[in-house]
C-alpha cells in the first residue's frame, strides 16, 4: 500500500490461483472487481487485503489511487507459493501475452 502512495494509477504484475482458469491464463482486472478477500487474510491482526489496506491508508490520509485504478494483470498458476529460479513452461508462455496487456493498460488514459 505505501508503494501506492502519490500515484493515481497503479499496474500490479503477479500470478494467482482461483481454479478458475487454466494454468497459464492471462487474467486482468481492477481492484473495484475483486471481492474482499478480507476472510482470507485473518492469520493475524497484522494481516490485511489489499482492499482493506487502501482503504486504511485512504481513512488515514494517505493520497492511493481509487480501486477503479488499480489494475492487476495476472497469470493463473498452480502453486503460487513454490518459488524457483525459472518460470515454468505454461507461465513463461504467457509472459508476452501479459505484456502485452500491461501496454494496453499503460495506453489508457
Amino acid at each position: 500500500m505505501e508503494q501506492m502512495i502519490g500515484y493515481e494509477r497503479v499496474i500490479l504484475i503477479d500470478s494467482l490461483n482461483t481454479g478458475n482458469h487454466p494454468q497459464g491464463t492471462v487474467v486482468t482486472f481492477s481492484l473495484d472487481e475483486l471481492d474482499d478477500l478480507t476472510y482470507g487474510h485473518s492469520a493475524s491482526a497484522h494481516d490485511l487485503s489489499l482492499k482493506n489496506a487502501l482503504v486504511m491508508g485512504r481513512s488515514m490520509g494517505a493520497n492511493l489511487p481509487d480501486d477503479k485504478n488499480v489494475h492487476v494483470v495476472a497469470i493463473e498458476a498452480q502453486h503460487v507459493y513454490d518459488f524457483g529460479e525459472a518460470l515454468t513452461p505454461k507461465i513463461e508462455a504467457a509472459v508476452p501475452t501479459a505484456v502485452d496487456e500491461v501496454f494496453k493498460l499503460l495506453g489508457e488514459t
